[in-house]
């Protein structure tokens, strides 16, 4: 209900003509998103503009402040709110509020320099935007006045519009939707700013802001009879020489609105196929418009011809106040709004025209503190892109056509009803979580804007508990949200009334801090249980955020260009898990795991971890490595890297691709122990189940063939497999974790030389690379493979990583006679080996070489940090170095020149390989790099 407080200050007898006092009438209402104040008074002048609109109270008899005996005083104050309006969130700084400020001295109409003896509107509006003249403005001016005229005054929230309100104000007398502000006044329309140049103003009667309580918003979805009648009064005033459709021979004429700017129908094309192809076949007509593109009496014509309308949510569906009755209105609705159809559904109605509703799936997000809250709709932001399901669409569209004039049809509302744990998580009862962050620059201090959401059980406009609470804890203010650092510092409580959805808890914090809170609900100045989540960041520039919450209303940040401080769930891939070993304060060692890809899963768990194992006073700790380990890989997802592997499982199994010569022998052996330790299954030749090395036959495997027990593990559970393998080993995993050794192909081939060939004890050894003949060396290139125990060994010097990564290991493992029936069986394999990079594919290689994290044989503290940050299971030994071969050797910068050039001619896709395997390797070190 609206209140309403009347003050009549007495005029002096003396002074009637010429001195007079302010009468005072103010009213607030309790609508959403946010209570709006308005107040009309008497004989008022005006004291200043900046920084807010003060006016003068005249009371020389103070008769507004009248003591009773043995009673304290009821006093107007010296400073009273007279306007606020409801959006004024909106308007940063508090610029739409006015003030009065009580002075002693009565009007005296001779010190003023304009003097308004007809009434005055001074108004707020959002946005110069259709929908909000017509429901934040129109019907409550209609109902303030019953159409008389006066003088209007306007203020517009948005930073941008308030530079240009002067030139919009000209709309008004052009053939707009503002023309219909004509109604109302024979005046220039002014902007509020324009006050500040009338000198000292005064006002027989001035109106500061709208009566909301008569709106039909303010009835939040009841159609009461008095407001049918009210309406039908404010339809009726607008009606006034608009065009009239016949309206009858049934629903023969759609229109479907095209929408521009933000919130995007990403399929609006194919509905709009769909559409045309439903009206065709029920011999209709269709018409596609952009209502903003046409003339405000072209788009009257368009209304009121219209039998069906179809729209999304926004200022186009508002138009159904110009729509006959007995129209339908279709309405499309992003996803998590379709309960607040009724924005539009009950203007809807009250203007005699039906409804049907569309929803676009997603996961309904509710966490309202307050009834009044519940009202606005979810906390997440409206102008999001979105798709409509087609099938959907027909249907609503064919009930539209089918509905009987007058009747609001409601239904077709299928969103995703999936109650998994991503979003209705916390049954039991309420609890916090941080679901944005914006940093802004304020007086060389970082203002970080916290968005506190708080989640629990899925709650419904019409049910009595909310949040898992009784609506009447929340509607009594009992419940306060609570923020302090974790450990020892003051705690900061606010009621749940001071939240809506354009609320933050803004933080100013010297740059570069790092800034750690736990934040909790009370009720009744009691903690309640299970309700607390622990929030971390470190504050290095300006960021506008996720996107997601309401604070995307306020200017972007000209400069925002830093991370996100709160993580952005949506960048990491399915089912990817953190996992934190952690030593427990009961002794022993605990696990803290979490799916980062699932929205509110990393806040819940943390604060479940605390409350079981670790206790506040460690918390601080650990949100803050947790933290720094969940940005590692977030950054990893977003450069294209592998999801990092905590424990290797036979679903997910650890496989290392060991191409010969790049220094992977001494990493087998800490695989195999780490996967020994583990207690997983595992296969790595020349180890046995006991992880100790063997030099025999057993090393000489190039599959999974020889997998037993005895050698590490079962090959249907092996978890872990390390060898000179090639791509598609692991067989009936989906996405192994993989992991290779890198080097350069030229350098690679050498290492192989000097170990393969020149150590023989025949021809072939004990000559150095400088020294050979290029037709002989050609010779190598082409025939040697390496052989032991009368196997060959190895796929010789050309191209080996690529056929490793392609599948075509054609000598590996494989004796002469083999060899020989593999070529009969499979020539096109030998002449695709052969051929090098005219033949390989050296862009499939590359893509699934970005499967695989990669290491470098030449830069050992680079692989190290790699192997922690993807397998922290897998453990090296600080003094342990990665194998170099032979050190007095040549490399390939002192390798003779014929000679490089044939390894390079021979190594093509090995040297585009690499050049990838880099552009890999410097984005794990960017991942890797802690903000």
């Amino acid at each position: 209900m609206a209140n309403a407080s009347c003050f009549f200050l007495t005029t002096a007898a003396a002074a009637a003509a010429m001195a007079r006092s302010t009468t005072v009438t103010v009213g607030s209402h309790d609508t959403v998103p946010n209570a709006q104040t308005w107040s009309r008074l008497g004989w008022t002048s005006l004291n200043s503009t900046s920084p807010v609109v003060a006016l003068n109270i005249h009371d020389p008899s103070r008769g507004v402040c009248r003591p009773a005996l043995g009673k304290s005083s009821t006093c107007l104050g010296e400073e009273t709110l007279l306007a606020a309006s409801k959006w004024g969130l909106f308007f940063h700084g508090g610029t739409d509020s006015i003030v009065g400020r009580r002075v002693d001295t009565a009007l005296s109409l001779e010190t003023c320099d304009v003097e308004f003896d007809e009434t005055v509107f001074v108004l707020n509006i959002l946005t110069w935007q259709v929908g909000h003249l017509l429901v934040d403005i129109l019907e409550p001016l209609f109902y303030a006045t019953g159409g008389d005229k006066a003088h209007l005054f306007f203020h517009v929230a948005n930073a941008d519009e308030q530079r240009v309100l002067s030139d919009k104000l000209s709309l008004v007398d052009a053939d707009t939707p503002f023309s219909l502000l004509r109604r109302f006044t024979d005046h220039r329309v002014r902007a509020r700013a324009e006050l500040a140049d009338l000198g000292r103003a005064c006002f027989a009667d001035l109106r500061l802001e709208l009566d909301a309580s008569q709106t039909y918003y303010a009835s939040a979805g009841t159609a009461t009879p008095s407001l049918r009648e009210r309406y039908r009064r404010f339809k009726a005033f607008l009606d006034v020489d608009a065009p009239k459709s016949s309206g009858g021979g049934g629903k023969n004429r759609v229109v479907l609105v095209r929408r521009k700017g933000s919130r995007e129908l990403l399929n609006f094309e194919t509905l709009k196929k769909a559409a045309a192809e439903e009206v065709a076949a029920r011999s209709k007509s269709l018409e596609v418009v952009s209502l903003e593109d046409e003339p405000f009496s072209r788009q009257r014509e368009i209304l009121a011809a219209a039998d069906v309308l179809v729209a999304q949510y926004g200022t186009a569906a508002h138009n159904v106040v110009f729509m006959r009755p007995g129209a339908v209105l279709l309405l499309l609705l992003q996803p998590g709004w379709c309960s607040f159809a009724w924005h539009y559904a009950l203007q809807a109605n009250l203007s005699g025209v039906g409804t049907v509703r569309v929803c676009a799936p997603g996961t309904p997000r509710a966490f309202r503190w307050t009834h009044r809250a519940w009202l606005q709709g979810p906390w997440i932001t409206k102008d999001a892109a979105f798709e409509i399901d087609e099938s959907l669409f027909r249907r609503a569209l064919v009930a539209a056509l089918d509905a009987e004039d007058g009747v609001a049809v409601f239904g077709l509302e299928e969103e995703d009803d999936d109650d998994d744990d991503e979003e209705e998580d916390d049954a039991g009862g309420p609890r916090v979580h941080a679901s944005d962050a914006r940093v802004e620059s304020e007086g060389g201090l970082a203002k970080v804007m916290l968005v506190l959401e708080v989640v629990g059980a899925a709650p419904r406009n019409d049910q009595e508990v909310l949040l898992g609470l009784p609506r009447e804890v929340l509607d009594s203010e009992r419940v306060r949200l609570c923020v302090a650092a974790p450990v020892g510092a003051d705690a900061a409580c606010f009621k749940a009334s001071a939240f809506n959805e354009f609320s933050t808890l803004d933080l100013r914090v010297a740059w570069q801090e790092r800034v750690t809170l736990r934040c909790w609900l009370e009720l009744d100045g009691t903690e309640l249980a299970a309700s607390e989540t622990y929030w971390t960041g470190r504050v290095v520039a300006e960021t506008p955020g996720l996107g997601l919450a309401t604070i995307t209303h306020s200017p972007r940040p000209i400069s925002a260009d830093g991370e996100p401080l709160v993580l952005d769930w949506r960048v990491f891939r399915p089912g990817e898990t953190l996992e934190v070993a952690v030593a427990s304060r009961r002794g022993g060692e605990a696990t803290l795991v979490a799916r980062l890809d699932v929205r509110l899963e990393l806040q819940r768990n943390v604060a479940a971890f605390c409350r079981r194992v670790l206790g506040e006073v460690r918390c601080a700790d650990l949100t803050e490595a947790v933290d720094a380990l969940a940005r590692r890989r977030l950054r990893a997802a977003r450069l294209g890297l592998p999801i990092a592997q905590a424990t290797p499982t036979r679903e997910r199994p650890f496989v290392f691709l060991h191409n010969e010569k790049t220094a992977g022998s001494s990493l087998r052996r800490h695989i195999a122990a780490s996967a020994r330790r583990l207690g997983v299954a595992f296969y790595v030749p020349c180890y046995d189940a006991d992880a100790v090395y063997h030099q025999d036959e057993r090393c000489y495997a190039f599959d999974l063939e020889n997998a037993s027990l005895a050698n590490g593990g079962d090959r249907a559970e092996l978890a872990v497999v390390a060898g000179h393998f090639q791509w598609g080993v692991w067989g009936r995993a989906d996405h192994p974790a993989c992991f290779t050794m890198v080097r350069h192909p030229v350098d690679r081939a050498i290492s192989l030389y000097y170990e393969r060939v020149f150590q023989r004890d025949d021809d072939l050894g004990g000559r150095r690379l400088n020294d050979l003949q290029p037709d002989y060396f050609q010779w190598l290139l082409e025939e040697f493979k390496g052989s032991a125990f009368g196997k060959y060994r190895d796929e010789g010097m050309c191209d080996a990583a690529c056929k490793m990564l392609l599948g075509l290991n054609l000598h590996k493992g494989r004796g002469p006679a083999d060899l020989e029936l593999l070529r009969r069986n499979r020539p096109d394999l030998f002449a695709a080996a052969a051929g090098g990079a005219l033949f390989l594919n050296a862009s499939l290689a590359a893509d699934r070489l970005k499967q695989c994290v990669v290491g470098f044989q030449d830069d050992a503290p680079a692989t190290r940090r790699a192997l922690a940050a993807w397998f922290p299971w897998l453990t090296l030994a600080d003094e342990d170095r990665l194998n170099s071969g032979f050190s007095d050797v040549e490399d390939r910068h002192a390798l003779r020149h014929d000679l490089r050039a044939r390894l390079e001619a021979c190594n093509a896709c090995d040297l585009a390989l690499y050049d990838v395997a880099l552009q890999l390797k410097r984005r794990q070190e960017a991942a890797l790099v802690d903000s």
